[in-house]
C-alpha cells in the first residue's frame, strides 16, 4: 500500500512540474500580412524569423534562443513578430502582392536559414542576421533595435556602452 501511495505521489509531482513547464510564455507570432499592417499602424519594427523544414540550426535557435523568457518578453513588447517558412508553398500577402511563402526569402535576399530580419514600418531593412544567435547576443540586438538605439549609434558603440554600464554596477 505504501509503494502505491509513494508511486502516486511521485506521479502527481511530475505532472505538476510538467504542467508548469507547459505554461511557459511564447512569442505571439502573426501572419506576415497581419504583422505588416500592425507594424505600419503602431510603428513597432517587424521581426521576421525565416526558417526552413529540416534545418537543425533553426530548431536550435527556437529551442535555445527564441524560447528564453527574456527574449520572449522583449520580442512581444518591442516588435511585431512573424515567421516565414521557406519550405512552405502557402500563399501569403506582403507589400500588396500575393506570393508563395517560400519566395519571401528572395524578397529579403536570404541565402540560408535561420535568418532574422528586422524591418522599420514593414519596408526598410534595419538589420539582417543570418545563422544561429545565442540568447545573450540576441537579447542585445533586440534592445538595440527595439529601443531605437540603431537610429543614433552603431551596434558596436551600443555594445561598448552596455559593457560599460554593466561594469559600473
Amino acid at each position: 500500500m505504501r509503494k502505491i501511495a509513494l508511486t502516486l505521489l511521485v506521479l502527481v509531482a511530475f505532472a505538476l512540474l510538467w504542467g508548469e513547464d507547459s505554461k511557459q510564455a511564447t512569442i505571439g507570432w502573426l501572419s506576415i500580412s497581419k504583422a505588416e499592417s500592425l507594424s505600419r499602424a503602431n510603428g513597432k519594427p517587424m521581426m521576421v524569423y525565416i526558417y526552413s523544414n529540416g534545418c537543425a540550426w533553426c530548431r536550435k535557435f527556437v529551442r535555445k534562443t527564441l524560447s528564453d523568457p527574456n527574449i520572449v518578453k522583449l520580442v512581444n513588447e518591442k516588435f511585431v513578430p512573424t515567421k516565414v517558412n521557406l519550405s512552405s508553398n502557402k500563399t501569403v500577402r506582403f507589400h500588396s502582392k500575393t506570393i508563395k511563402e517560400k519566395y519571401l526569402g528572395r524578397v529579403f535576399l536570404v541565402r540560408g536559414t535561420p535568418t532574422t530580419v528586422f524591418l522599420q514600418n514593414a519596408d526598410s531593412i534595419i538589420a539582417k542576421l543570418p545563422g544561429f544567435i545565442n540568447h545573450n547576443d540576441f537579447q542585445l540586438v533586440l534592445k538595440y533595435i527595439g529601443d531605437g538605439w540603431y537610429k543614433d549609434m552603431t551596434y558596436k558603440d551600443f555594445v561598448e556602452s552596455e559593457k560599460k554600464l554593466k561594469s559600473s554596477k
